[in-house]
């Protein structure tokens, strides 16, 4: 949610239809600086709590502050990637974005996403090195129930294909951590994702997460041009096979997520479909048709 366009008042009306709220603008800024002082996003997501009706659930974007490996600057007056000196520095993100955000919100804290940002291959590490640096992450963190290191549920989005090996997924799974179901850009469809991570459902806390992103093979900016300005849904985006498979296969996770007891948080972006309401609708009705046609 963006309040420039959107009031925060809004999120009022928004939670007499929908239970869980996703905000992402914890992405790109930390609830604290490095001093300890607030930062403008806290006082946000005060506000949204104030709003929210008592039953109401947030997922939070973790700060890619501390899940990029690289950072984009501008160097001697031209745009690069350097090291990210905070990279997985689990004291940091839990003192200035976990903690504050657990404070804040309270029981009504759902789940953390954390999305590592796309990497190519050859600036990544081996699998097992991979596994090794978010285990000592994880590690960093305090204690929780299981899947909720620093007290709150983890939903690990990793958006490189090339990461999401057989240590990944496995390790995912031992530390009941959750796997993040993405339709994005350059990741395998749902339903592949589904297959990779051996049709379970990793995390222990009794959640999943399915974020409906963007159509695959299609740019951020493409996709945003098409979509825009967001109030109805865009055939180029809708109305291909690739979107009808996104239903499918989102719909099918639903139920399986329904048999396994878990609920499951559906994420939708206008960019994936040109309106994000009416994606929900359309998830909404694929859901009670199959329902239907199993005799449900």
């Amino acid at each position: 949610l963006d309040d420039r366009t959107l009031p925060i008042a809004s999120a009022e009306d928004y939670f007499l239809h929908f239970p869980t709220l996703e905000i992402d603008f914890t992405y790109y800024r930390p609830l604290l600086e490095p001093s300890g002082k607030p930062s403008p996003g806290l006082f946000q997501l005060q506000q949204y709590n104030d709003v929210a009706p008592a039953g109401a659930r947030f997922v939070l974007k973790a700060p890619s502050t501390f899940l990029a490996r690289k950072l984009r600057r501008k160097v001697d007056g031209r745009t690069a990637y350097v090291e990210n000196p905070d990279f997985l520095d689990a004291a940091a993100f839990e003192a200035r974005f976990l903690e504050p955000a657990r404070k804040t919100l309270g029981v009504k804290l759902a789940g953390v996403v954390c999305e590592q940002p796309y990497e190519r291959a050859r600036d990544s590490p081996e699998p097992a090195a991979f596994v090794a640096e978010l285990d000592a992450f994880v590690r960093g963190l305090s204690s929780g129930p299981p899947g909720a290191p620093g007290g709150v549920p983890l939903h690990f989005e990793i958006r490189s294909a090339h990461l999401l090996s057989p240590a990944y997924l496995d390790w995912l799974a031992a530390r009941q951590l959750g796997f993040c179901f993405s339709h994005w850009q350059w990741l395998p469809t749902l339903g592949d994702q589904w297959r990779l991570v051996g049709e379970r459902f990793t995390s222990g806390s009794g959640q999943a997460i399915v974020r409906l992103m963007q159509p695959r093979d299609m740019t951020f900016d493409e996709s945003f041009r098409l979509a825009h300005p967001f109030d109805a849904p865009v055939p180029e985006l809708s109305e291909t096979g690739s979107a009808r498979r996104m239903i499918d296969e989102a719909t099918a996770i639903a139920y399986r997520a329904i048999e396994a007891n878990v609920t499951l948080d559906l994420i939708g972006n206008n960019r994936a479909w040109g309106n994000t309401p009416e994606l929900a609708r359309t998830l909404a009705h694929r859901f009670l048709d199959f329902a239907e046609r199993r005799g449900a």
